[in-house]
């Protein structure tokens, strides 16, 4: 068989699974490209309560299955303001804006939310 007629008969069996995907609605790395670009918009952004006074920062954020913000991580300061706890925030209680997180939730309910921040340490050492 022809070099020639080999590599047109595996192009277009590519094309075919290419299109396969497409017409499913499947765009390989397309999520994780969105998700990897809006983590890197959204990680040390300001993170502000409902009247849009600011009350930390956002340390991390992880992605369902989907490519959707699942949880988001935030870091404040501990009570009466001596060092950081860093609190994870569940999917509902916050907005992502461009470069800003709003919560639903006060200072004071941010604060009775248990601290992550071991965890957080402990993942980024594996």
């Amino acid at each position: 068989m022809p070099t020639s007629l080999l590599k047109a008969m595996l192009l277009s069996g590519l094309v075919a699974v290419a299109s396969a995907g497409y017409a499913q609605g499947q765009v390989p790395g397309k999520v994780d490209l969105e998700a990897s670009e809006l983590a890197s918009e959204i990680i040390g952004a300001p993170v502000s309560d409902p009247r849009g006074t600011k009350i930390g920062e956002v340390a991390d954020v992880s992605f369902d299955e989907d490519g959707q913000p699942d949880r988001l991580r935030v870091r404040i300061s501990a009570l009466l303001g001596f060092g950081e706890r860093t609190v994870e925030v569940p999917r509902g209680t916050y907005m992502l804006l461009r470069g800003h997180a709003v919560l639903e939730l006060s200072a004071d309910d941010l604060r009775a939310l248990p601290d992550v921040g071991d965890e957080i340490d402990e993942k980024r050492a594996d």
